[in-house]
């Protein structure tokens, strides 16, 4: 049974959003990478030539510092900015649960339109809009969204900037933990709205992972069916089986 289970979760996960791309012969010139922690996936996309500019995006300093080092061949093709990304700009507490910064387990919280007074063991951001920061791209482009549990924020900031990107890759929130509310009903409204519908999506009953949606625009009629019915399985799956079931546990 549990390999059955696993082949089924495997079939309609994301294979990464540039198979995908060379797969559908999706033309891009940049990328943007909201969380790229310490540089590794920017490098990746770094090997392909067409991509001419990657804007990275990472609030941790101590991740941005090992990203800058990984940067320093191809500096002129990447955009680093140090901040975090919402809905609005103000300012921003980031923490570590785990106590230590650039592990990835960061947590924003606490959003203000004044600069706060920050807890002792908080770290105090300026956060901003991909809208705001990135007014005028041109061309067609990818997402890549791994923001620790603020991607519904980051996205309704990202609205114009969203009618030039073709493919998305975003983690999103299955179900709410301690530090993480679900989030995927809200991800997947805006970005419906923003003519996109889901092509992969994470059916295991974890917390978080990674769902993938493509622009209207280069799904046949069948694909858009494909992508309803996955939408309802995934729905059906994390909002009545697994709760049922107790899943996931921990």
């Amino acid at each position: 049974m549990g390999t059955l289970l696993t082949k089924f979760y495997a079939k309609y996960s994301s294979p990464g959003l540039l198979k995908v791309a060379r797969e559908r012969n999706l033309d891009f010139e940049w990328v943007v990478e909201a969380g790229c922690h310490d540089g590794t996936d920017t490098l990746e996309f770094l090997k392909l030539p067409n991509i001419k500019r990657v804007f990275a995006f990472e609030p941790d300093d101590v991740a941005a510092d090992k990203a800058q080092a990984k940067f320093t061949n191809c500096k002129e093709r990447v955009d680093l900015k140090r901040l975090a990304l919402m809905d609005q700009p103000g300012f921003i507490e980031i923490s570590s649960p785990t106590g230590n910064f650039g592990d990835g387990t960061t947590v924003i919280s606490n959003f203000k339109s004044v600069r706060p007074i920050s807890g002792d063991n908080e770290k105090l951001l300026i956060c901003s809009t991909m809208d705001i920061e990135l007014p005028n791209l041109t061309g067609r482009g990818l997402l890549w969204l791994d923001v620790e549990g603020s991607a519904a924020d980051v996205l309704s900031g990202s609205l114009e900037t969203l009618k030039s990107v073709s493919l998305i890759q975003v983690e999103v929130e299955m179900h709410t933990s301690k530090h993480r509310k679900a989030n995927f009903a809200k991800v997947d409204k805006i970005l419906s709205k923003s003519n996109f519908s889901i092509i992969f999506g994470p059916l295991h009953p974890g917390y978080f992972g990674d769902a993938m949606y493509l622009k209207n625009s280069h799904l046949t009629g069948w694909g858009r069916l494909k992508s309803l019915a996955l939408k309802y399985l995934y729905l059906i799956l994390h909002l009545v089986i697994y709760p049922l079931t107790f899943r996931p546990r921990g």
